[in-house]
């Protein structure tokens, strides 16, 4: 729920994170203690992370490795 703000982890995280300066002690410390904290804005991120999710699962990412295999063929 807490990831850099540096590629490829804000790609990845989708908007499903709180991305946070990975060399900066406080914003980590920030972005864990409002996670903690605030019930609303990590309910918010949870339900983005839940969406962000469907990007990576299996059946996505096999179906679309096919199309590089079968592009790649032509």
């Amino acid at each position: 729920m807490v990831t850099s703000d540096k590629e490829p982890m804000r790609s990845v995280a989708g908007g499903g994170a709180i991305l946070v300066d990975p060399e900066d002690v406080l914003s980590i410390r920030s972005a864990i203690v409002n996670s903690v904290c605030d019930d609303v804005h990590r309910s918010i991120v949870v339900k983005k992370g839940i969406r962000n999710a469907v990007r990576f699962h299996a059946s996505k990412i096999i179906k679309e490795y096919c199309k590089l295999y079968i592009n790649t063929l032509m």
